[in-house]
């Protein structure tokens, strides 16, 4: 069976979000479906030469433009960008489409009948895999705070960001470092590192003394396992 990878987008509406200074914006036309399409392609055939040849008007397809990869090898061609017929309401801003095929997808057998592909002894010695695990989208708001700490030169900031997650604990959603300072008013042999925590709770929001609890038993955990202390502001 010939089964192909594709891609496709369906665009319509309006270009950018209503604004005070702009209460009507434009709605997207031709030329801003072409221009995604020109971005796909690019995502699709990096460094290849892509061609849009227009198509003749009220087409069977609503085809606007065919995609042509590598013209000049004469290459088929490999997606659409289309207005499509759909049985819009008289409200509805114009529909485009975008459509790309990526490739064929093999069909050969990828090992004989009782064997493994990927080693010489049957399903011996086969890697474990991760698991992808899946999460549903928060409900709930985050609690976020910073935490700018006065770490040694001789610490490294992983083994900072190790403790905080340990010490986080289960609430821990995300910490991210986004900041390191060296100045007058950090002592020498030491730095300035901050990282950005943000805790949630799945099923309520978090009080506000949750969250300094959590703030203090971190920094009491740093102090106590690394030595590190709070930069003062």
């Amino acid at each position: 069976p010939r089964e192909e990878t594709r891609a496709a987008a369906l665009i319509m509406g309006l270009r950018r979000p209503p604004h005070f200074t702009e209460p009507e914006p434009p709605t997207f036309d031709m030329w801003d479906v072409k221009a995604i399409a020109e971005q796909m392609c690019a995502a699709a055939f990096p460094g290849e030469e892509i061609e849009f040849r227009p198509e003749p008007v009220d087409n069977e397809r609503g085809t606007l433009w065919s995609i042509i990869r590598d013209p000049l090898l004469q290459r088929d061609i490999v997606g659409y960008v289309a207005k499509p017929t759909l049985d819009l309401p008289v409200w509805a801003s114009e529909v485009f489409g975008i459509e790309l095929t990526l490739g064929v997808i093999p069909s050969t057998d990828v090992a004989p009948t009782g064997k493994h592909a990927h080693v010489s002894n049957g399903t011996a010695g086969i890697a474990a895999r991760k698991h992808v695990l899946y999460k549903s989208i928060p409900t709930t708001p985050a609690a976020e705070f910073d935490l700018a700490l006065l770490v040694p030169d001789d610490i490294s900031a992983s083994a900072v960001e190790a403790v905080l997650k340990s010490g986080g604990g289960d609430l821990l959603e995300k910490v991210a470092l986004f900041d390191e300072f060296r100045g007058t008013d950090v002592p020498a042999g030491f730095r300035s590192v901050a990282w950005h925590l943000t805790f949630r709770h799945p099923e309520r929001t978090l009080k506000e003394k949750e969250i300094e609890g959590r703030r203090a038993g971190l920094l009491q955990t740093l102090s106590r396992e690394l030595g590190i202390k709070p930069r003062a502001v």
